[in-house]
């Protein structure tokens, strides 16, 4: 198995209509919050899918919600309700910078 360092520098950008950027500062936690999406929410991505946004996580909420559906193969306009489940948990569980400036 391939390890990676514990800190991950990450490129942040201004997200969304709210302006949360996420800090995406640990592998562990997208793994983590990966895990929790499969285990609870049935979200249960590829293996590729999930070292894809372990490498390289969207920085908001919502593009990384996004990114979920279509590592799944829906598209997330499509599934209102369980959208909403999705970014509401990715929302607890990723760190984001309280003011939504870049850094």
């Amino acid at each position: 198995m391939r390890r990676f360092p514990s800190a991950v520098t990450t490129d942040l950008r201004r997200a969304g209509a709210l302006g949360h950027t996420l800090v995406v500062e640990e592998h562990d936690s997208v793994q983590r919050l990966l895990d929790d999406l499969c285990a609870d929410l049935g979200f249960c991505l590829p293996p590729s899918e999930r070292l894809r946004l372990r490498e390289a996580p969207p920085t908001s909420v919502d593009a990384f919600t996004d990114a979920v559906f279509r590592a799944e193969g829906m598209d997330p306009r499509l599934h209102t309700a369980q959208r909403r489940q999705v970014r509401d948990r990715i929302e607890r569980r990723l760190p984001r910078q309280a003011d939504g400036t870049d850094r």
